[in-house]
């Protein structure tokens, strides 16, 4: 007997989320809205007929069997109900944006600092709130907020022991879970990361579950010669791809989204644009300029509604959200991730920086020589950009990289010693 929907579960240890429910008269309601997917036989009243997700053409046990030789059991056909739906934001003309909750891939995209694990998480807060089982594979710790709702599990980073990859699928029947790899350097989450997908690849095959897998940073995981690639299967549905290079998934990832969830931001990546585009069947000219402005708005762009593209402002979260430069600022990198500063090619100062901060301190004391030695070849920036994604920021310090060369005299030094600093200081008004 199928148990309360807002469980995820039920008796047997499926979930209500994988089943279709059957009826034709008015004690089958209740049914009907438990299950995924309601439909009516032929025969069935009219009150059915119309709160059915899907309308047989024959009859009581034939209407069954049509049901069973259809494309919707295997696969061809994927049915939206409007009682499962995610509310996205507010449009323009006012009315809530929203986005079926199943049957469906999507891509969360846009520039650093636009809002990407923003959106992931309000999309996982409502998916938990209806049921659905979810893991979340989250390589930065964006998501650990969502360890505050009921039935939400937190494993791995700093604060919580990191499970096996088959330990966490079998909690899944209990919980959503949230897998923290920020603790590990990127061989260690690669390899984490494709025992996960094996994992949940073969429990979805088996029993459904987890109905929805969100990937952060999927460009990695899954881009081009991504490590789960061998066990990604776009064609089950139920992939949200949170990244900021969709340039870089692999082609049947990219092949395979039935939806694009685009954040604005001042100066949007051309690659972004073009996704967008491609996805929404419409003129590149036009989703630029939508997404051209302030953060904190977004554009819809779905295959099954070509042309049309829906603008909106991002609705609100009820759990936190903390970007990880934030998180970085409070409690630093592990040691192999850290800055280490040197004078030359051969000698460390023995001074590191395991954030953002500390790197702003120790560029305010360190040795001429550090800056004359790492400058030129623009660490800084780099170090920036491939441990806290941050573009902008990185592309600021290394417009001040550039004004030191490995001879340059002191007083250019100094005036570029300042200019780092101050792009450092400048993000916190950000």
């Amino acid at each position: 007997m199928l148990g309360n929907a807002g469980d995820g579960g039920c008796d047997l240890g499926l979930s209500a989320h994988n089943t279709i429910g059957v009826g034709d008269a008015e004690n089958d309601h209740s049914l009907l809205d438990v299950c995924e997917i309601g439909v009516a036989v032929a025969n069935a009243v009219d009150v059915i007929h119309a709160s059915a997700d899907v309308r047989l053409e024959l009859p009581d046990g034939q209407g069954v069997a049509e049901l069973l030789r259809g494309p919707v059991l295997r696969g061809r056909a994927h049915v939206h109900p409007r009682r499962w739906q995610l509310t996205l934001g507010t449009g323009e003309d006012g009315k809530p944006v929203t986005l079926p909750a199943s049957q469906l891939n999507v891509a969360v995209c846009g520039a650093t600092g636009a809002g990407k694990s923003y959106m992931a998480g309000l999309i996982c807060e409502q998916l938990i709130a209806m049921g659905y089982s979810v893991v979340v594979s989250d390589p930065e710790g964006d998501h650990v907020g969502l360890g505050e709702l009921r039935n939400v599990l937190v494993m791995g980073g700093r604060e919580h022991r990191l499970a096996d990859p088959a330990e966490v699928v079998r909690l899944l029947r209990y919980a959503t879970v949230v897998v923290d790899l920020s603790h590990l350097d990127q061989a260690g989450r690669v390899v984490w990361s494709a025992g996960l997908a094996s994992e949940v690849e073969a429990e979805r095959t088996q029993t459904g579950r987890p109905q929805w897998v969100v990937i952060d940073e999927a460009h990695e995981p899954i881009g081009r010669e991504g490590a789960a690639l061998s066990v990604f299967d776009p064609t089950a549905k139920g992939y949200l791809l949170v990244t900021w290079q969709p340039q870089d998934l692999a082609a049947g990832a990219l092949a395979s989204l039935d939806a694009v969830i685009a954040l604005g931001s001042p100066h949007p990546p051309s690659h972004l644009v073009e996704l967008t585009a491609a996805v929404a069947d419409a003129p590149r000219a036009q989703v630029a300029e939508l997404l051209e402005g302030p953060t904190g708005r977004a554009v819809l762009a779905r295959r099954e509604h070509p042309g049309r593209l829906l603008e909106f402002t991002l609705a609100r979260r009820i759990t936190p959200h903390l970007r990880h430069e934030h998180k970085y600022e409070q409690f630093g990198l592990e040691t192999d991730r850290q800055f280490y500063f040197q004078t030359d090619r051969d000698n460390q100062t023995g001074k590191t920086a395991a954030n953002l901060s500390e790197l702003e301190h120790e560029l305010g004391i360190c040795d001429s020589d550090v800056l004359r030695h790492h400058c030129p070849s623009h660490d800084f920036s780099r170090w920036i950009t491939d441990v806290f994604h941050d573009r902008q920021l990185a592309a600021s310090v290394a417009a001040a990289e550039t004004q030191i060369s490995a001879d340059s005299p002191s007083a250019v030094v100094e005036g570029a010693r300042l200019a780092l600093i101050a792009v450092l200081q400048a993000r916190h008004a950000s």
